[in-house]
């Protein structure tokens, strides 16, 4: 770490529209996250349940809060997204542009995903996300490190996921995440997950921007 100077704790990826309807399995194809062109812009559905209203904050409007605030909206098209969002070179790019050695790297679209009801459905999302996720860092593995989407509703599942995510050769931090959307929280369960961290130096956190909590 000495040999860093400048490490983003806070960055994002851009989920692609394609990301899991090319990726997931064909069965859960059309039942994955995928995007409806609508009046206001490009609409994230799963399941029947609309995610998101757009790209609007995903990287389409990056500089508009300080030329026109009032413009800024949760609308928008991916063709706007900043390409630096889903493609790991560009995002490499931008990181040399503000003097960025480090970025980790948390979801977009994934931040919503915890209110899918289906755990069959969120599991096998995730899974696919953690893989694209993977990739992208792969790309470069000493600057970009990717925070992996990991389901609670099954304990032995998240365990499983935790431990085979590092297994792609990428420096992975962990985010647990909090169900949401109503669903009660297990205190036990969670607890359970946290005493199960493969080795110290994985970082955990809940998904709605807080930091990565170092461990060990």
């Amino acid at each position: 770490m000495a040999d860093y100077r400048v490490i983003s704790s806070d960055n994002h990826v851009m989920e692609p529209p394609d990301l899991w309807t090319d990726r997931i399995d064909a069965k859960l194809r059309d039942r994955a996250p995928a995007t409806r062109r609508e009046e206001d812009g490009d609409g994230w559905y799963c399941d029947g349940l609309r995610i998101t209203t757009g790209f609007g904050f995903g990287g389409s409007q990056t500089g508009r809060r300080f030329d026109a605030p009032e413009k800024l909206t949760a609308a928008d098209l991916f063709e706007n997204v900043r390409p630096g969002g889903y493609i790991p070179e560009e995002q490499v790019k931008d990181m040399d542009l503000d003097g960025v050695d480090m970025s980790i790297l948390y979801p977009t679209l994934g931040l919503n995903l915890y209110k899918v009801p289906d755990t069959i459905l969120l599991n096998a999302v995730f899974r696919t996300y953690n893989d694209w996720l993977a990739e992208f860092c792969n790309a470069s593995p000493s600057r970009l490190k990717g925070i992996a989407m990991i389901n609670l509703d099954d304990i032995g599942v998240a365990v499983a996921e935790l431990e085979r995510c590092p297994q792609d050769g990428a420096d992975w931090s962990h985010d647990p995440g909090l169900p949401s959307g109503g669903y009660e929280v297990r205190l036990p369960g969670v607890r359970a997950f946290l005493g199960c961290v493969p080795r110290p130096g994985h970082a955990l956190g809940p998904p709605c921007g807080y930091k990565p909590v170092r461990l060990g």
